[in-house]
């Protein structure tokens, strides 16, 4: 593996767009749905590290996000060999999903 350099992350959490909200009457209806808050199975904490001379360094952490797309400029002077992004909690959630990764030069 070829140590690489990056300016820029990009990563797409879950953020339930595969449930349904719909406008409604019905209370039955409205009570299955969750507006105006972050979804149960979007990352709120994680962090990110990268693998420079065998050595994990950490670059970032995030806490309290709540968005599907997360846009961060690297500050990584040193090419890196990898790249590790460690979930630390959703809202809610037992388990994380991150649809996409991206590095950009």
């Amino acid at each position: 593996m070829n140590p690489t350099s990056a300016s820029q992350l990009q990563i797409i959490f879950d953020t339930g767009l595969h449930c349904e909200l719909t406008l409604s009457q019905s209370d039955g209806c409205n009570a299955q749905q969750l507006w105006g808050q972050p979804q149960p199975e979007t990352v709120r904490d994680y962090a990110v590290s990268v693998l420079i001379n065998g050595q994990w360094r950490d670059i970032l952490l995030v806490t309290g996000n709540y968005q599907r797309l997360r846009r961060h400029t690297l500050d990584v002077l040193k090419p890196f060999a990898a790249l590790r992004i460690t979930v630390l909690a959703t809202h809610g959630l037992d388990h994380a999903r991150i649809f996409e990764v991206r590095l950009y030069r």
